[in-house]
């Protein structure tokens, strides 16, 4: 009969044979997992593709205003749709507000509203363009100024069941370019830059269906028939618009 010091040995050794490589598989995995994980997302300022298909979009906002010191300022453009993927097949469908001026010495104020609906194939164009946007990976976004007194904020929210992508600008770049790029999913939102014309072209393919006749004529009438007069009124001023 073997003695307790030798069961505890024999006890030892198979602890040794049959454990301790499991243990280091479990470590190995361990390490596996996380360079897996880094690995999922490309570090800061390196390219990281594009957005992907926004095709199964539900909700669109748009608002595509300027601000400054002129007679005309602030130019408002919101827009609120809805993707109706029913009777309308597809298409954006909802509402524009629009505002033009209240600061300016020619007392220009003048506010629109109407009803949009964007046909289902200019929607999949919209939604197919913003979804090619390249991206870098970054948390810092620095608008590209060459002006003064030219404040353009434009942005573009697309929401889906999965996720929710924000495009927003307030540089005087290229169509607004740089835009800087908010992907939120699962409760965590990823950062990038677009330093691209893309969404701004996005927006232009959207213009004939849902810019406001009166709005434009009065921003042309301004701009070309009435000299500019700079008004000492703070820039962060908002019309009154409809809600």
């Amino acid at each position: 009969m073997g003695t307790v010091a030798d069961t505890r040995s024999s006890m030892a050794r198979i602890f040794v044979i049959f454990l301790l490589p499991l243990l280091l598989s479990g470590c190995n995995l361990s390490g596996v997992a996380v360079k897996m994980n880094n690995s999922n997302r490309p570090p800061e300022g390196k390219p990281s593709g594009s957005v992907g298909s926004l095709s199964n979009a539900t909700n669109v906002e748009i608002d595509n205003d300027w601000n400054g010191y002129s007679d005309i300022t602030p130019i408002v453009r919101h827009y609120r749709f809805k993707l109706e993927n029913t009777a309308l097949n597809g298409a954006l469908n909802g509402d524009g507000h629009f505002a033009i001026g209240g600061y300016g010495g020619y007392n220009i104020h003048q506010q629109y509203s109407k009803k949009i609906v964007v046909p289902a194939d200019l929607t999949q164009k919209f939604l197919d363009k913003l979804a090619t946007a390249p991206l870098v990976v970054s948390k810092k976004y620095k608008p590209k100024m060459v002006r003064r007194d030219d404040f353009p904020r434009v942005m573009i929210k697309v929401k889906a069941p999965d996720r929710e992508v924000v495009f927003s600008s307030r540089s005087q770049g290229e169509k607004n370019s740089p835009w800087q790029v908010r992907v939120k999913k699962n409760k965590v939102t990823e950062y990038y830059v677009s330093d691209s014309p893309i969404p701004g072209l996005a927006i232009d393919l959207l213009r004939p269906q849902i810019d406001h006749p009166g709005l434009e004529e009065a921003i042309n009438k301004a701009r070309g028939g009435l000299p500019v007069k700079t008004a000492a009124v703070p820039t962060k001023a908002k019309p009154n618009m409809p809600k």
